[in-house]
């Protein structure tokens, strides 16, 4: 949610500063924010593979240095690795979200974003049951992590982005309840509710999760004067902020 939040801000700055989104620009930010700490990553995991501490198939290294971890089916799958299917996620999103944005009309965009959430909630209770014929009968959940790929696994960004064009486009209509206590109390509930949730409902909760920080990320954005907000300003947890993305990968 924090990713889609902050990319929809950044873009639909730069749209009203400059009356368009710079799409190439936007991808060799990107790039540069994004591969430097990757590739060494990559590097060492090479170097480690090839020193025996570690066990690397082809498949796995490729699917995660192109982005695609996301599909990876099981059998391949490599634990040095696996947290990497978050980032093909993520640039999958990449690769749709700013011509969205350059293209199409906000109600369009605002609708797209819950069509996903919508199908990514029906994708996660459909995805379970279903299976198919390869010489024996597959069953999906068994041989993939259905959960990781981009639908369902993309509804917490679209959740963020969504509150953030709330945010951008329809302030006067959204501060009272973004901007409010009630708004901070539901976003702690709904981030809370895997300790609530009837277990029939728990394959969902990630879902309800982002909405809740999604409403949150909107209540920071509404009341950036609040005391809790200069905390979270305070400049060794805005260092581990920017650095968090390297963090993660290591």
């Amino acid at each position: 949610g924090i990713s889609g939040f902050l990319i929809t801000t950044l873009l639909m700055n730069e749209k009203e500063k400059h009356g368009k989104i710079n799409i190439p620009h936007f991808f060799i930010r990107r790039f540069l924010r994004l591969l430097p700490p990757v590739l060494i990553f990559y590097l060492v995991i090479l170097i480690l593979s090839s020193t025996g501490h570690i066990a690397i198939n082809g498949i796995a290294f490729t699917a995660s240095l192109f982005y695609l971890y996301n599909y990876m089916p099981q059998k391949y799958n490599v634990q040095e690795l696996t947290h990497t299917w978050s980032l093909g996620v993520e640039e999958q999103f990449y690769l749709l979200w700013p011509l969205l944005l350059a293209k199409r009309r906000i109600r369009f965009i605002l609708n797209f974003c819950f069509v996903m959430i919508l199908l990514s909630t029906v994708a996660l209770f459909v995805f379970p049951l279903l299976e198919f014929d390869y010489y024996k009968t597959i069953v999906i959940k068994d041989a993939f992590r259905p959960e990781r790929w981009f639908i369902p696994a993309v509804a917490p960004i679209m959740a963020g982005s969504a509150v953030a064009l709330f945010c951008f486009y329809y302030r006067e209509k959204t501060e009272l309840f973004l901007g409010s206590t009630k708004n901070l109390i539901a976003s702690i509930l709904l981030f809370l509710a895997p300790l609530y949730l009837p277990e029939i409902i728990l394959p969902f909760y990630f879902i309800l999760q982002s909405i809740g920080v999604g409403l949150f990320l909107g209540w920071i954005f509404l009341n950036r004067e609040n005391t809790l907000i200069t905390i979270l300003e305070f400049k060794p947890i805005a260092f581990i902020g920017k650095i968090s993305y390297g963090i993660y990968i290591w």
